[in-house]
């Protein structure tokens, strides 16, 4: 993992974002006795290592403290605040960063019945609120992910991807995670393992949309399509 870590942040990689529990469609919760197991392995270990932000990703407050106590910067809460109302308080009192993510349900269940109409309406409510709850606890370093895949169907998955401009008015920093994700093979009947084009292609899309932050896998290859748009983009 180490290797791994190094590997992205040579690529070119800005933020780091570590989590020890699944949050892919269907993944089964594990304790935060758990999660702490794992993520003790090698969050004591980062920032002795690597000079890079890093990021949490969990839903726990109590796995957010310890996090926190071990050098994280951020904290990526898929729940967006709503599944531990400890967390608040937790990312307050460090003065440490918050993503808020927009899931419906639960990772286990959320795409049971996800969400087929309104989503961009539903998601700017859910941020609205959300950003409110921050607000309330001087949260200020607050980020917003509207949860492609989580909980949404292909058209709603489009949908937030087209329109992603609308969160401008809400001035805070977009993040976006198309990387691999089913969606892009319900377009091109692609394997998990043969979706780099349409991450690429979903990635620039949402940056001329307003995205500013792009969670992925591939660093090399997502960061070299970037300067090449950018590098068109400033010659036009």
């Amino acid at each position: 993992l180490l290797l791994q870590i190094d590997s992205m942040i040579n690529a070119g990689a800005d933020v780091i974002d570590i989590g020890a529990e699944s949050t892919r469609p269907g993944a089964e919760p594990i304790s935060k006795e758990e999660e702490i197991k794992r993520l003790s392995e090698i969050l004591p270990k980062f920032k002795s290592k690597f000079n890079c932000v890093l990021s949490l990703d969990t839903m726990k407050s109590e796995v957010a403290r310890f996090g926190l106590d071990n050098g994280v910067d951020i904290i990526n809460d898929v729940s967006g605040l709503t599944f531990d109302k400890k967390m608040p308080e937790i990312i307050a009192s460090y003065n440490a960063g918050v993503v808020l993510m927009h899931m419906k349900g639960l990772p286990k269940s959320m795409q049971v019945n996800p969400i087929t109409t309104n989503v961009v309406d539903d998601v700017l409510s859910f941020f609205r609120t959300q950003l409110t709850l921050c607000k309330s606890h001087n949260i200020d370093s607050v980020l917003i992910d509207p949860g492609i895949g989580f909980g949404k169907d292909l058209d709603a998955n489009l949908e937030l991807l087209r329109h992603l401009d609308l969160f401008l008015e809400l001035e805070t920093p977009i993040v976006i995670g198309t990387s691999r994700k089913s969606f892009i093979e319900q377009i091109s009947g692609s394997s998990v393992d043969n979706r780099l084009g349409g991450t690429i292609a979903s990635n620039i899309a949402a940056w001329k949309n307003g995205a500013n932050v792009f969670r992925v896998h591939d660093v090399l290859e997502i960061k070299q399509a970037f300067d090449v748009y950018n590098a068109v983009e400033v010659s036009l």
